[in-house]
Protein backbone atom coordinates (compact mmCIF):
# COMPACT_ATOMS: atom_id res chain seq x y z
CA UNK A 1 0.00 0.00 0.00
CA UNK A 2 1.31 3.43 -0.96
CA UNK A 3 1.71 6.29 1.48
CA UNK A 4 2.43 9.09 -1.01
CA UNK A 5 1.10 9.77 -4.51
CA UNK A 6 1.65 12.64 -6.94
CA UNK A 7 0.75 13.38 -10.54
CA UNK A 8 3.38 11.95 -12.87
CA UNK A 9 4.78 15.04 -14.60
CA UNK A 10 7.55 13.15 -16.41
CA UNK A 11 5.61 10.42 -18.24
CA UNK A 12 1.85 10.58 -17.60
CA UNK A 13 1.17 8.20 -20.52
CA UNK A 14 3.04 5.43 -18.68
CA UNK A 15 1.16 6.03 -15.47
CA UNK A 16 -0.88 9.05 -14.35
CA UNK A 17 0.53 8.86 -10.81
CA UNK A 18 3.85 8.15 -9.12
CA UNK A 19 4.04 6.69 -5.64
CA UNK A 20 6.15 6.79 -2.49
CA UNK A 21 9.88 7.30 -3.15
CA UNK A 22 9.35 8.28 -6.80
CA UNK A 23 6.73 10.84 -5.71
CA UNK A 24 9.05 12.36 -3.10
CA UNK A 25 12.00 12.48 -5.54
CA UNK A 26 9.78 14.22 -8.10
CA UNK A 27 8.82 16.69 -5.35
CA UNK A 28 12.50 17.34 -4.54
CA UNK A 29 13.19 18.02 -8.23
CA UNK A 30 10.23 20.39 -8.47
CA UNK A 31 11.31 22.38 -5.41
CA UNK A 32 14.79 22.83 -6.89
CA UNK A 33 13.72 23.94 -10.37
CA UNK A 34 10.83 26.22 -9.44
CA UNK A 35 11.99 29.80 -8.90
CA UNK A 36 10.71 31.69 -5.87
CA UNK A 37 7.76 33.79 -6.98
CA UNK A 38 7.00 31.60 -9.99
CA UNK A 39 3.95 30.05 -8.30
CA UNK A 40 1.20 32.54 -7.55
CA UNK A 41 0.35 33.13 -3.87
CA UNK A 42 3.12 30.76 -2.71
CA UNK A 43 6.79 31.33 -1.96
CA UNK A 44 7.58 27.74 -2.95
CA UNK A 45 10.82 27.03 -4.79
CA UNK A 46 14.45 27.98 -4.56
CA UNK A 47 16.73 30.81 -5.56
CA UNK A 48 19.16 28.51 -7.37
CA UNK A 49 18.82 30.20 -10.74
CA UNK A 50 20.21 33.44 -9.30
CA UNK A 51 23.21 31.65 -7.77
CA UNK A 52 24.10 29.61 -10.88
CA UNK A 53 25.49 32.61 -12.73
CA UNK A 54 28.00 33.56 -10.04
CA UNK A 55 31.64 32.56 -10.46
CA UNK A 56 32.20 28.82 -10.07
CA UNK A 57 34.16 28.45 -6.84
CA UNK A 58 33.96 26.76 -3.44
CA UNK A 59 31.85 29.58 -2.00
CA UNK A 60 29.25 29.21 -4.76
CA UNK A 61 29.18 25.42 -4.22
CA UNK A 62 28.42 26.00 -0.52
CA UNK A 63 25.79 28.60 -1.38
CA UNK A 64 24.07 26.22 -3.83
CA UNK A 65 24.13 23.42 -1.27
CA UNK A 66 22.65 25.66 1.43
CA UNK A 67 19.92 27.02 -0.87
CA UNK A 68 19.06 23.50 -2.11
CA UNK A 69 18.84 22.00 1.37
CA UNK A 70 16.91 24.97 2.78
CA UNK A 71 14.35 24.82 -0.06
CA UNK A 72 13.86 21.06 0.26
CA UNK A 73 13.58 21.31 4.03
CA UNK A 74 10.98 24.06 3.76
CA UNK A 75 8.83 22.67 0.94
CA UNK A 76 9.24 18.89 0.70
CA UNK A 77 7.98 17.84 4.11
CA UNK A 78 7.98 14.14 3.23
CA UNK A 79 11.79 14.11 3.12
CA UNK A 80 14.36 14.28 5.90
CA UNK A 81 17.72 15.52 4.69
CA UNK A 82 21.13 14.08 5.48
CA UNK A 83 23.18 17.25 4.82
CA UNK A 84 26.56 15.79 5.79
CA UNK A 85 26.23 13.14 3.06
CA UNK A 86 24.86 15.51 0.39
CA UNK A 87 27.26 17.09 -2.09
CA UNK A 88 27.37 19.76 -4.77
CA UNK A 89 30.36 19.56 -7.13
CA UNK A 90 31.31 22.21 -9.68
CA UNK A 91 32.30 21.01 -13.17
CA UNK A 92 33.63 24.31 -14.63
CA UNK A 93 34.59 22.91 -18.05
CA UNK A 94 30.93 21.91 -18.58
CA UNK A 95 29.40 24.95 -16.81
CA UNK A 96 27.42 22.77 -14.44
CA UNK A 97 27.16 21.49 -10.90
CA UNK A 98 26.60 17.83 -10.07
CA UNK A 99 24.05 17.43 -7.29
CA UNK A 100 23.77 14.52 -4.88
CA UNK A 101 21.24 15.00 -2.09
CA UNK A 102 20.68 12.21 0.40
CA UNK A 103 17.26 11.93 2.04
CA UNK A 104 15.16 9.61 4.12
CA UNK A 105 11.50 9.40 3.18
CA UNK A 106 9.16 9.72 6.17
CA UNK A 107 6.97 6.70 6.80
CA UNK A 108 8.94 4.45 4.48
CA UNK A 109 12.02 2.29 4.94
CA UNK A 110 14.89 3.72 6.94
CA UNK A 111 17.31 3.31 4.06
CA UNK A 112 18.49 6.67 2.69
CA UNK A 113 17.85 7.53 -0.96
CA UNK A 114 19.94 9.66 -3.29
CA UNK A 115 18.56 12.41 -5.48
CA UNK A 116 21.04 12.85 -8.34
CA UNK A 117 20.90 15.64 -10.86
CA UNK A 118 22.75 18.54 -12.37
CA UNK A 119 22.33 22.26 -12.38
CA UNK A 120 23.47 23.91 -15.57
CA UNK A 121 24.02 27.54 -16.44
Amino acid sequence: MSIYADINVNDPTRSPLVYDIEAVMQGVFNVLVIRKGEVLFEDIGSGLEDILFQSMDDFTEMEIKKESLDAIDAWETRARLLPAKSTITAIPEENKYDVSIIIRVLGLEEQPHEFVGELQR
